[in-house]
C-alpha cells in the first residue's frame, strides 16, 4: 500500500470515527440538525441513530485490507448525500447548523462545507481507484517511508486533539447544566421572585399587558394585535426570520395549525429582515401572511430570545404564558395555548412563599389537589407509541407521578439526573409515571425506561392540583396519595429518592 493511499485511509478513518461518535455522543442536537435539514419528524428518530452508525461503520471498514475500498465507497457514498441534502437547502435559501462533528464542531451549512466534502469525496477516490484496499494497518506502519510517518504523526496529532476537546466539550456542557440548577436553587434560597429570575431569559411578565402594534402583512393587508385578539381565540405570536433553519423546518407544521387546532387559536407569524425573502418563504411554506417589521420594533417590545420564539396573548389582550424559544417549545406552546391549558413553566427548584421582602416569609398554603391518604386520581392515558398506560395497572409498587412539559426549561434542566436516576433504580425505589402536557415528538430524547404519557388537554395535572412543572407525588402501592406536590427540580429528585418512597 502507498503512502498515499494509507494516509488517505487514515484521514477517513479519523474524520469518520470522530463524526459519528460525536453525533452519538449528542443525539438531541444531532436529531435538531437532521430536522432542520427537512427529515420527516417520523423519520428524525432512526436517522438520528442510524447516520452515526454508518459512519462508524465505514471507520472500522477501512481499517482492514479485504474491506477497506468498500469503506472508501460508503464513505464516498455519505458524503454525496451529505452534498445533495446541503446543496438542495443551501437552493433553498436556507442554511442549517451541519452538526456535522457534533459538539464539537458546529456551523450554519455554506460553499466552504461543500468544498470540504467535495475534497474528502476525492480522498475516498484515491482509495477507490487504487483498488487493492492495501495491506492491513500493521503491515503498512512497518514499511513506511520518512514521509509517510510525518504524514502519519500529523494525522494522528490532530484526530487525538479533536477526541480531547470532544470530551471537554461534552463534559463542559454537563457541569454547565448542573451550575445551572445549583444557581435555581441559590436564587431560590435568597428569595429572588420567579419572574425575576427569569427575566434574563427575555420576555415579559406574564399577566401585563401586550404591546401593540400594526404591520404590513405579505399579503398586502395592514394587522393590528387587536384585529388578532377579535377574533376571539387566544394569538400566538411567532417570531421568525427567513434565514433561521430551525424556523424554516416549523413553517409546514404552522400552515397547518388552523386545521389541526380547529379554531382555537390564532396563530401571527411575526417576520425579521427583508420583505421580499418572507414573502417567499410564506409563499414556500403555505403560509396565509408573515407580518413585516421595519426594524425589529415588535421582536424588541416584546423582548424576545431570538428565532424561532413565541408567546401567547390573551383574548383580553394580556401576556398570557413566557416566552419560549426552539421549535419543540413552540410546538408545546401551541398545543398548550389550542387546548385552553398554560400551566406555568417557570417554577423555582425549592419551595417558595411567593412574596417579596416587603411580605412576611410564612410558608404559602399547599396547592389544591387530594390529600395525603386520599386515592390517587385515575390515570388512564396514551404513551409515546398511543398504547394506554394506567396508574392501576401500576398498582402493587409505590409510584412517583411527575408532572412534565418539554418546553419548560426547569424541566430541561434536570433531565440528566432523572434519566440516570431512571436507569438505575433499585427493586426498592418507586416506580415512574411522566404525565406531560406536551406532544409525542418532543419527548424523542427523554430516553426513559419509565412510561410517558401525553396529557393534551393538562385535565390529569389540574385533578392533582398541579398548576405548573416540574411537579411530582408520590402514590403508595394501594393507590393512595402519599405525599404532598413536590415542586421544582430539586424537591422532584428529593422525592424520587425518599425513604417514604422505598418504603411505601
Amino acid at each position: 500500500m502507498s503512502d498515499v493511499v494509507g494516509v488517505a485511509r487514515l484521514v477517513l478513518i479519523a474524520v469518520f470515527a470522530v463524526a459519528g461518535w460525536a453525533k452519538l455522543s449528542d443525539r438531541s442536537g444531532t436529531r435538531r440538525a437532521v430536522r432542520e435539514f427537512g427529515v420527516p419528524d417520523a423519520l428524525a428518530t432512526p436517522v438520528t441513530f442510524l447516520l452515526p452508525l454508518a459512519e462508524l461503520v465505514v471507520a472500522a471498514l477501512l481499517l482492514f485490507s479485504g474491506t477497506a475500498v468498500i469503506g472508501a465507497i460508503g464513505a464516498a457514498a455519505l458524503l454525496g448525500l451529505f452534498v445533495v441534502a446541503i446543496a438542495v437547502s443551501l437552493a433553498r435559501g436556507r442554511r442549517p447548523d451541519c452538526h456535522c462533528f457534533g459538539q464539537v464542531h458546529s456551523e450554519p451549512v455554506g460553499p466552504a462545507t461543500l468544498a470540504r466534502n467535495a475534497v474528502l469525496i476525492g480522498v475516498a477516490v484515491v482509495i477507490i481507484a487504487d483498488g487493492t484496499g492495501g495491506t492491513n494497518f500493521w503491515d503498512w506502519f512497518a514499511d513506511l517511508t520518512t514521509a509517510g510517518w510525518i504524514a502519519v504523526v500529523a494525522a494522528v496529532i490532530g484526530a487525538v486533539g479533536l477526541g480531547v476537546l470532544t470530551w471537554l466539550v461534552v463534559n463542559l456542557i454537563a457541569q454547565q447544566g448542573r451550575l445551572l440548577n445549583r444557581i435555581d436553587t441559590l436564587e431560590a434560597a435568597l428569595g429572588i421572585e420567579p419572574e425575576l429570575a427569569a427575566a434574563p431569559q427575555g420576555g415579559l411578565p406574564v399577566g401585563t399587558v401586550a404591546p401593540d402594534f400594526d404591520l404590513e402583512s405579505t399579503t398586502g393587508d395592514r394587522v393590528s394585535l387587536g384585529s388578532l385578539i377579535d377574533e376571539g381565540n387566544p394569538v400566538l405570536l411567532l417570531f421568525t426570520t427567513p434565514d433561521c433553519g430551525p424556523c424554516n423546518a416549523l413553517m409546514p407544521e404552522v400552515a397547518g395549525w388552523g386545521d389541526q387546532y380547529g379554531g382555537a387559536l390564532t396563530v401571527a407569524v411575526i417576520g425579521a429582515g427583508d420583505a421580499d425573502r418572507n414573502r417567499e418563504k410564506a409563499a414556500e411554506h403555505g403560509l396565509d401572511r408573515i407580518l413585516l417589521q421595519e426594524r425589529d420594533e415588535v421582536f424588541n417590545a416584546y423582548a424576545f430570545l431570538g428565532t424561532p420564539s413565541g408567546v401567547v396573548v390573551s383574548t383580553e389582550g394580556k401576556i398570557a404564558s413566557a416566552l419560549v424559544a426552539g421549535a419543540d417549545a413552540v410546538r408545546a406552546l401551541a398545543a398548550q395555548a389550542a387546548s385552553g391549558q398554560l400551566p406555568a413553566q417557570r417554577w423555582i427548584p425549592v419551595g417558595m412563599n411567593g412574596h417579596g421582602p416587603e411580605h412576611d416569609h410564612q410558608p404559602p398554603p399547599p396547592p389544591a389537589g387530594p390529600a395525603i391518604g386520599e386515592p390517587a386520581p385515575a390515570i388512564s392515558l396514551p404513551d409515546l407509541e398511543g398504547r394506554t398506560v394506567s396508574l392501576a395497572g401500576l398498582r402493587g409498587q409505590s409510584t412517583v407521578v411527575l408532572f412534565w412539559n418539554p418546553g419548560c426549561g426547569f424541566c430541561a434542566g434536570m433531565l440528566d439526573e432523572l434519566r440516570a436516576w431512571d436507569h438505575s433504580r433499585t427493586n426498592g425505589a418507586p416506580q415512574l409515571l411522566v404525565v406531560s402536557s406536551g406532544t409525542p415528538e418532543a419527548h424523542a430524547e427523554m430516553q426513559l425506561h419509565s412510561p410517558v404519557v401525553i396529557d393534551s388537554n393538562s385535565e390529569t395535572m389540574s385533578a392533582y392540583g398541579a398548576h405548573g412543572t416540574p411537579m411530582a407525588v408520590l402514590v403508595d402501592n394501594e393507590g393512595n396519595v402519599a405525599s404532598n406536590l413536590a415542586v421544582g427540580a430539586v424537591e422532584v429528585m428529593n422525592l424520587a429518592r425518599s425513604e417514604v418512597g422505598s418504603n411505601s
